[in-house]
């Protein structure tokens, strides 16, 4: 969603070439632009904030934000992980062509599942988690526009919640990890199916999670699950 103020640049500033990555399409901008304008109910002040982006892909939701704050948040970081050791090498390339363009927060990349990855010392000390995860059911596959469908599969399907919802595991996987890894106060935001709404909310609530409220995209469906931690 791009907030109706001044906030983060345009997406396409950071966006990354083609590539076997999964990169944010059609509603990524959704996740980044509403992390860092929600950050304020939850994390008032932070001078130098920790940003992680669990499964980056491309590198596009990273370098969107590291490129956003480097001027207003100087002392700031963002991790970017991603299980993919191909993934990681192209979010590296992106890192290189987007800090010869533009000033930027330091990125560090970490191959890994989702959070797991993270240096230890980094526990209760992240000010936000972003994450774009695999939402779309096995059932929706084959459904999906053929344009869609040329990125990776496992980039775009997940397995069941825990609760039945079909594709929410990524999501809820995420949930459940950014809660080792979040100060307090702390905020996760996570791209989720317009359908999954009540069920990201509700799964969001029983783990915790303050207030939990689904954000729209550019076209006004329901996007960005947002969740604080106090």
């Amino acid at each position: 969603m791009r907030p109706a103020s001044p906030g983060p640049a345009p997406w396409p500033d950071v966006g990354a070439p083609e590539s076997p990555c999964s990169t944010p399409w059609g509603t990524g901008p959704s996740v980044s632009s509403t992390s860092w304008s929600t950050r304020g109910s939850s994390s008032p002040g932070v001078a130098a904030p920790v940003l992680v982006d669990a499964g980056t892909g491309s590198g596009a939701i990273a370098l969107s934000l590291a490129a956003e704050l480097a001027i207003s948040h100087p002392e700031g970081r963002v991790f970017a992980t991603d299980a993919s050791a191909p993934a990681l090498a192209l979010a590296g390339q992106n890192r290189r062509r987007t800090s010869e363009a533009r000033p930027m927060l330091p990125v560090t990349l970490v191959e890994g599942s989702w959070l797991s990855p993270l240096p230890p010392e980094l526990a209760g000390g992240v000010t936000m988690v972003v994450a774009n995860p695999p939402y779309v059911s096995p059932d929706e596959w084959d459904r999906l526009q053929p344009e869609v469908r040329c990125e990776p599969r496992s980039a775009l399907v997940a397995s069941a919640g825990s609760d039945g919802t079909p594709g929410l595991a990524g999501v809820e996987a995420v949930l459940d990890q950014a809660r080792r890894w979040l100060s307090r106060p702390g905020t996760v935001v996570i791209e989720l199916a317009p359908h999954q709404e009540e069920a990201g909310r509700a799964m969001a609530r029983a783990m915790g999670y303050l207030n939990p409220f689904v954000a729209p995209d550019l076209a006004r469906r329901p996007r960005a699950l947002v969740g604080c931690l106090a």
